[in-house]
């Protein structure tokens, strides 16, 4: 994992499920953000982080991609598998496969 995603992701906060109420997804997205930002993929103003867009287009390549979902899956505390990984390929999809990773 690069030392500026292992920093980013150390400052996401993991909610317990009580405290994320109806929307778990949220701290998912804020994770997601944080990591692109330290990245340099997206800009800190910007607001919202639409699910349906590509991870490809955010700037990461499959290598990124399996770089970013391993280490969401470390501070999530999940397993995710590379045949899952490789089907990541929106925010949305990415955010999918940690959630129901969770709940199982």
């Amino acid at each position: 994992m690069s030392k500026k995603l292992k920093l980013a992701l150390a400052e996401a906060p993991v909610p317990t499920p009580e405290e994320a109420g109806t929307r778990p997804k949220d701290p998912v997205i804020a994770a997601i953000k944080k990591a692109l930002i330290a990245l340099g993929l997206l800009e800190e103003e910007e607001e919202e982080l639409p699910e349906d867009i590509s991870l490809i287009d955010l700037g990461l390549d499959s290598l990124g991609i399996q770089e970013l979902a391993m280490s969401l899956a470390e501070k999530f505390q999940v397993e995710i598998s590379d045949a899952v990984v490789d089907l990541m390929i929106t925010v949305g999809g990415l955010v999918k496969a940690i959630l129901e990773a969770r709940d199982t």
